[in-house]
Order: structure tokens, then sequence, then C-alpha cells
């Protein structure tokens, strides 16, 4: 992993809450990468009874490859549960974020 990228999870780690889980997905910082993760997690039995509060990515473009993918594959029943959880980026940029 990228030490920025370790720091971040690390400060989060150290600051949420213990009730509070995280799952992690792996990606390159792409849309497609996201996207691809979170196809390749919804695959499992688990995911769709998992409770997600927050969908966050290292940046933009992966919080909106998430996004798309979750569209996408899910059923109109189980996009409507999705749409009202918030998806962020953490891209540090003036323009985006």
């Amino acid at each position: 992993m990228n030490p920025v990228f370790e720091q971040r999870a690390s400060g989060m780690e150290s600051t949420k809450p213990s009730n509070i889980h995280v799952t992690t997905l792996r990606g390159n910082l792409t849309e497609q990468s996201g996207h691809d993760a979170v196809t390749a997690w919804l695959q499992l039995k688990t995911s769709r009874a998992t409770p997600v509060s927050l969908v966050a990515g290292q940046n933009d473009n992966m919080a909106i490859g998430a996004r798309k993918a979750l569209e996408e594959i899910l059923s109109d029943e189980e996009r409507e549960r999705w749409s009202s959880v918030p998806y962020t980026g953490c891209d540090a940029g003036p323009r985006a974020g």
C-alpha cells in the first residue's frame, strides 16, 4: 500500500468508535477499480446483508465507481436501500472531494 493510504487508514482506525466496522476493498485510484472492487464484493453472499452506512474511497473516482457498480448490479429494491448511503472520496484537492 501507498504510505499516504496507510496513514489515512491508521488515522481513521484510531479515531473511529469501536462499534464501527470497516470493510476494506482494494483498488488502484480509478473509477473502474472502484467499480470492480464493489462488483467483486457483491458476489459474496454476505455482502448484501451487511449493514452499510457510508462508502468511502481513497478518491472521488473510486467512490463514483463504487456507486455506479451498486446502481448497475442491484435490483430495484436493493438499489433503493443504497440510494440513501453517502459516498465520499478523499482527494484533498481544491476542486474535488
